[in-house]
């Protein structure tokens, strides 16, 4: 008997979270969007709602989104549920975008396979074309409604930002419930005494000493790709979003298991969204290598051994990768990750998990044409890029120089032959053949290695 859904999600949840360039905006949105979009605390808000639906328990329990089941299949209480949640939502997230989609099918997982989409609406902001006034400090987009005072100052914030200083937190504070959401939820699973870095200078000193790597973070954002793209039908009642929100978790754990010090007392990690199967995250740039290395693996492992998983198309994890100055707004890096990681899945077409990466210090935030690496390139080369890693920075910047050479027309002999003069010809080798990773983007790529 087919049964009838109802997703309210927010919309493009990456661009909203990082509206504002610093990092007690987006940690308080990431708190806000965990409330107000959390099924029960939805049901039990709501005066009446729960005599036309439920929580839709197959679809698991992502941020950003509110997954129920309706009672009944009529129109009429299908409406009422869908203004019901969006106005609850629009309340607590006034900037955000939603959109409204109902479903049909024999279970959620089905419904969602074949695409049976009923009905869809969105929900934008309301807010004014042209907002006269003092504009917000935090997000510069909205009129401020409200003057604060920080430690430092008096700002003036608009409704959205406001909510989102409210709910903001800090991992230093010893007040019950205070500690941002997200990263609440990553130091129960790590069950560490650890906290999480409380601003992005502190995460960026984490790194080692030397100008190259002081205070430079990067940031990665992934995303799979979705079971729901794949034609045959999944196993009925098979939850498939949380079976690949468990698998990111169990995938991220690992990462950060890889990259922190025995004993440490901060985890060399910000974990800004950790929503299904969309991830935001920085760590120290000399560990992101390492964390990734160490991720992909772990991702593959867990859906590869799942026993469900492998009756359906298994996902794939791609990132994009940004390395960047702790002082580049975070809205800006962002961006420019997701744009990195949409190259990435278009070049290998969803079949292989693939890196796209760029530094911003040496490449600008333009995304440049950089070729994708895939997760498998990466494994392979890695004791090469190790050993490419370890030759001295001037040895390293020269071979450079001569890579943008040759780009520009210059003899190939030139480097090859600079190289067996130095006697490391055997490691430049692995990098100068056809196909793989090129000489150049090598030696970019080992500028944050340990």
């Amino acid at each position: 008997m087919s049964a009838r859904f109802l997703d309210v999600a927010v919309v493009g949840v990456q661009s909203w979270l990082t509206r504002t360039s610093n990092l007690q905006g987006r940690r308080g949105a990431s708190t806000l969007i965990r409330e107000a979009t959390d099924p029960a605390r939805v049901m039990a808000d709501i005066p009446g709602l729960g005599e036309i639906a439920a929580v839709n328990t197959d679809a698991g329990q992502v941020d950003g989104v509110v997954a129920l089941r309706l009672l009944a299949d009529g129109d009429a209480d299908a409406e009422r549920a869908e203004w019901a949640v969006a106005e609850h939502l629009r309340a607590r997230l006034p900037a955000a975008s939603l959109r409204a989609v109902h479903l049909r099918g024999d279970s959620y997982a089905a419904a969602r396979a074949a695409d049976t989409v009923l009905a869809q609406r969105e929900w934008v902001p309301m807010v004014p074309e042209w907002p006269a006034g003092k504009p917000c400090d935090w997000c510069r987009t909205w009129t401020a409604s409200q003057m604060v005072k920080t430690a430092d100052e008096h700002i003036g914030l608009c409704r959205d930002c406001l909510a989102r200083r409210v709910a903001a937190g800090s991992t230093v504070s010893t007040r019950a419930g205070r500690a941002p959401g997200t990263e609440r939820d990553l130091l129960a699973r790590l069950d560490t005494a650890a906290r999480v870095p409380n601003d992005f200078t502190e995460l960026a000193e984490l790194g080692p000493p030397g100008e190259h790597t002081r205070g430079h973070p990067a940031r990665r954002r992934q995303r799979h790709r979705p079971l729901r793209h794949r034609r045959p039908h999944p196993l009925p009642g098979f939850p498939v979003a949380a079976t690949i929100s468990e698998a990111t978790w169990s995938a991220l754990l690992a990462a950060i298991a890889a990259i922190t010090p025995a004993h440490a007392t901060v985890l060399p990690m910000v974990a800004h969204f950790v929503g299904g199967d969309d991830v935001l995250v920085s760590v120290p740039a000399h560990q992101v290598w390492r964390f990734l290395a160490a991720l992909l693996p772990a991702f593959a492992e867990h859906t590869t051994t799942d026993r469900r998983l492998r009756k359906v198309t298994a996902p794939t994890l791609s990132a994009g990768v940004v390395v960047h100055h702790r002082a580049e707004p975070l809205s800006t890096v962002a961006d420019l990750a997701w744009r990195l990681l949409t190259a990435a899945k278009q070049d290998h077409r969803g079949q292989h998990a693939a890196i796209g990466w760029q530094s911003v210090t040496h490449d600008g935030t333009d995304r440049i044409t950089r070729p994708s690496l895939p997760v498998a390139d990466l494994a392979a080369r890695w004791p090469d890029l190790a050993r490419l890693a370890a030759l001295p920075g001037s040895a390293r910047a020269r071979l450079g120089e001569l890579c943008l050479a040759e780009r520009r027309g210059a003899a190939p002999h030139r480097l090859d032959a600079h190289a067996e003069r130095l006697g490391i010809g055997e490691t430049t080798a692995p990098f100068r053949g056809h196909g793989g990773i090129a000489l150049d983007d090598a030696l970019a790529l080992t500028r944050w290695w340990t």
